[in-house]
Order: C-alpha cells, then structure tokens, then sequence
C-alpha cells in the first residue's frame, strides 16, 4: 500500500458547464441595450458565465498556493489578490485580475446602483443621475470603477448588474486565459489547465483555449 496525495481543486469541473452557457448565450442575437439594463435571456447567462469564469480562476490560483509550499506565509496565501501580489510580484496582470473579482462581487452581492430616469412617449427615458449605493462595493471595487461611466478602469466591464452582456463574457474570458498561462508558466506547467476539454458548439474535446477560438466564429 502507498499514500496518495488529493487536494480539492474542482475548478476542471467547471469547464463544461461554463461552455454550455457560452454556447447558449451566443447562439441567440444581442437583444441591444438601454442606459439601465440589456434583456433578461443576455444578462442571466452573462452574470452566470462571469461568475463561473470568476471561480474557475480561483480555484486554480487555489492550486497555484498549494504549489508555492512554504515559499510564503499562510497570511500571504489566505486572500488571492494578496497571494498573486506575494508571488508574482511586479505581476502586470493583478489590475485586470482585480477588476474580474470586482465584477464578481457586483454579481453575486447585486451591488445596487441608483439611476434616475425621465421617460416619455418616444423614448426609453433620459438618464438624470446613476450612482452606486454606499451600502455596495468596497476599497477594491471603488478603487477599481469609474462612477461616472459605471465601468471599470482597465477591462472596461459594465458593473451595473443589469447591463452586464457578452461584452463582459469575451473580456473576462480573454483574462482568465491570459492569467492562467501566466501562472502555469510561472509553475512550470503544474497547473493543470493545459488538459482540460470540453464540447462546445458541435465540437469535441476543446480545450477553453479552443472555445475562444470557437467563439469568434459562432458569434
């Protein structure tokens, strides 16, 4: 008998489900978009996929702490942005990567933004004023948005929660990818990432790299 070593990552269990709702999502024309919010079909799989990008990350950042043995303290390892600035340091990924966890805290917190609106017959309404509740967000995410564009700074990704679209999917796809060849290549390919598959869009056997690709010509 021999020991075996297992830690619990289950980010790879992921990967399906965020392609279903990718190709879900793209399989149906852009509804549009008005200064409040996009249609309910492109904003539900749009904040679900976000979210899911979001966590499949992290939990292969997850692996990455477990990777880094006792190299750092385990304060150093406890918080992710803190864990990435520790061991990667000068990292010029760390504002996108910032900005896709503040995007997931906008999901799965609903951060309330106040818009104030005039309507009439012809139009959907003028907007008066949009501000972002004090009861929402923290130092990262007001240190990461723009108030007046309701955007934040580097991605560019909508952060009021009904407006989020496939805009926010292929930019935060687009980072998790660059980011984890970042971190695998800093492992020395001990991430895990590279063998993923997945079906998407008739396809067999992609890898997330490969759904990317896939994507640009299913749009």
């Amino acid at each position: 008998m021999t020991n075996q070593g297992y830690i619990s990552i289950f980010g790879g269990s992921l990967l399906q489900p965020i392609a279903d709702l990718i190709d879900r999502l793209f399989s149906a024309p852009h509804p549009g978009a008005n200064a409040r919010q996009t249609g309910s079909r492109e904003n539900g799989y749009s904040v679900s996929i976000c979210l899911l990008l979001a966590v499949f990350l992290e939990s292969f950042i997850r692996r990455a702490t477990h990777l880094s043995g006792d190299s750092l303290h385990p304060s150093e390892k406890r918080f992710t942005l803190t864990f990435l600035a520790k061991r990667y340091p000068g990292c010029d990924l760390l504002p996108a990567i910032t900005e896709i966890f503040v995007l997931r805290d906008v999901i799965a917190h609903n951060h309330l933004w106040k818009i104030e609106y005039s309507t009439d017959l012809q139009s959907w309404g003028t907007i008066l004023s949009t501000a972002l509740d004090s009861s929402s967000g923290d130092s990262k995410s007001k240190n990461s948005i723009d108030l007046q564009t309701g955007t934040t700074k580097v991605l560019g990704l909508k952060v009021i929660p009904t407006k989020i679209d496939r805009s926010e999917v292929t930019k935060v796809l687009d980072a998790v990818l660059e980011t984890l060849e970042f971190i695998d290549q800093r492992e020395n390919n001990r991430l895990g990432v590279v063998g993923l598959r997945a079906d998407f869009n008739g396809k067999l056997d992609l890898t997330l790299w490969e759904i990317r690709d896939q994507l640009k010509s299913h749009v």
